[in-house]
């Protein structure tokens, strides 16, 4: 995902390991999507669909906020 800002960089690997900016998020169900979205003006990330568990996660960890504030 590329913002004007910056770069979010979202790596998977086997055995259910998903790493978003280079935190790691393990025991992944297979076939979970995970999908970002950007609004348009200002360019920033304003939905991040997946794993429900693992959204609040990603969501926090990208928008620099605590989860519970999700």
């Amino acid at each position: 995902v590329v913002s004007a800002s910056r770069q979010i960089e979202i790596a998977v690997y086997e055995d259910s390991v998903v790493t978003v900016d280079g935190v790691l998020f393990m025991n992944i169900p297979q076939h979970s999507r995970l999908r970002a979205f950007l609004s348009n003006i200002p360019l920033r990330l304003v939905r991040f669909r997946g794993v429900s568990s693992l959204d609040r996660k990603i969501k926090s960890r990208l928008l620099d906020v605590p989860p519970w504030s999700l």
